[in-house]
């Protein structure tokens, strides 16, 4: 961790790291949800426009590269 000085606070020295080590956990743990919740929504939207995407590059694809005989 990093170096700190309590001051006048020395009595308090334990009660201080204990909170800076739940106030990390849980920030990461919150970090993470948000990381998941945005990926989430990210692949949800490429899902929905996936397949018409899809149709659209084959469409052009075949009028690029099939010729009419």
């Amino acid at each position: 961790m990093a170096s700190y000085t309590y001051g006048s606070v020395k009595n308090y020295e334990l009660e201080h790291m204990v909170l800076i080590i739940i106030h990390i956990f849980a920030g990461n743990i919150v970090l993470f949800n948000y990381l998941i919740a945005i990926l989430s929504s990210t692949y949800g939207e490429l899902l929905e426009s996936g397949q018409f995407q899809f149709k659209v590059k084959l469409y052009r694809y075949c009028e690029r590269y099939i010729t009419a005989h």
